[in-house]
């Protein structure tokens, strides 16, 4: 998201706590526009990943600079990009279950019986 008041916000929480390191601000808007600050997480969310999917590897910068390397700004970010986070379930007999789980490989084809 493109937004100039979320984007200055976070600057000012930044410069106000001279944080350095992964930071999760939250924000809300009102009906009439006033941008209120909830919360501040000093880590990185779980949703992490999104910021690679929008051009920045925000947890590799990280690293760099607990390694004492230098991290340039990034001059932008990739707008409209989502995080999904999907469960999917799968039936599978026992057997299956256990062998993946003791050998860390399934069954093959004949021995399968889900």
């Amino acid at each position: 998201v493109h937004d100039p008041a979320l984007l200055e916000l976070t600057e000012q929480v930044v410069r106000a706590t001279k944080w350095r390191g992964p930071l999760e601000v939250e924000a809300i808007r009102d009906r009439t526009g006033n941008t209120w600050l909830i919360e501040v997480n000093p880590r990185f969310p779980a949703w992490a990943d999104l910021c690679r999917g929008a051009g920045q590897n925000q947890p590799l910068a990280v690293c760099r600079l607990a390694m004492g390397q230098e991290v340039e700004p990034w001059p932008t970010f990739d707008a409209g990009v989502a995080f999904v986070r999907i469960s999917a379930n799968h039936i599978v007999s026992i057997q299956a279950l256990e062998a993946l789980t003791v050998t860390g490989e399934s069954l093959p084809a004949e021995r399968r019986t889900a």
